[in-house]
C-alpha cells in the first residue's frame, strides 16, 4: 500500500479519487458506495468530490483486525 502523498498545508486534510485509489486496495466503485452509504466523509465542489482523509483514516483503523 502506497503512502498518502504530502500537500498543501490549507488542503491536508482533503484527498482526491485518484489519490484514495492509487493508496487503497478498493476500486473506484467501492469509493462510490461508500460515499452514497455516508461511510465516508466528503465535500463536492463543482465537479471534483474531495474525501476528509482524516475519516477514511478513522475507518481504516476501525476495521482494523487485532493480532494476538
Amino acid at each position: 500500500m502506497k503512502k498518502f502523498p504530502e500537500k498543501n498545508p490549507a488542503l491536508a486534510d482533503w484527498i482526491d479519487k485518484q489519490e484514495i485509489l492509487q493508496s487503497l486496495p478498493i476500486s473506484s466503485r467501492t469509493l462510490q458506495t461508500w460515499r452514497t452509504k455516508k461511510i465516508i466523509q466528503y465535500s463536492k465542489i463543482g465537479n471534483k468530490i474531495l474525501y476528509y482523509l482524516p475519516g477514511i483514516l478513522q475507518l481504516l483503523r476501525k476495521n482494523m483486525e487485532r493480532t494476538k
